[in-house]
């Protein structure tokens, strides 16, 4: 009894974080332009500083690009990198860097604008989301062209 007992409380923990998971890389980087979404960065460059996106929650580009990402535990886990443009000129997800040192070896990775809040005036994003959980997430490259491709290997 006490082993049914333990096995459905793993379950249950293993559909708790499957849920999360699923809620993070809801959307994905799939379904925009043939599973591929623009770099706002690449954008940004080849319009010479004309490109204005409108950008989900209220922030703008400036806010958003280099902005260290703060886990619940208070410690940095990520840097926003790029953003995600897409077909419509909206941007809604981002590009965040985990580890690595100076942008070498990080693992860049889609996190969507509404897991983003501001706090005070450091200028720091805070998320809900924890490192492990950014971790799990795959591996999205951006390509010569400018876009952003899902390595869904990990």
């Amino acid at each position: 009894m006490r082993r049914q007992t333990i096995l459905a409380g793993v379950a249950a923990l293993a559909l708790f974080a499957a849920a999360g998971h699923a809620d993070v890389a809801q959307g994905g980087v799939a379904g925009a332009e043939g599973g591929r979404y623009r770099s706002y960065a690449a954008v940004a460059d080849a319009a010479g500083g004309g490109f204005r996106a409108s950008v989900a929650g209220g922030y703008s580009a400036d806010q958003l690009m280099g902005r260290d990402v703060v886990g619940p535990d208070g410690n940095e886990i990520a840097e926003v990198s790029d953003l995600l443009v897409e077909p419509d000129d909206r941007i809604r997800k981002t590009i965040v860097d985990m580890g690595g040192f100076l942008g070498v070896g990080a693992k860049p990775v889609v996190l969507d604008i509404g897991r983003l809040q501001r706090r005070g005036d450091s200028g720091d994003l805070h998320t809900s989301m924890t490192e492990g959980w950014l971790r799990a997430l795959p591996r999205c490259e951006r390509d010569g062209e400018g876009y952003y491709v899902q390595d869904n290997g990990g």
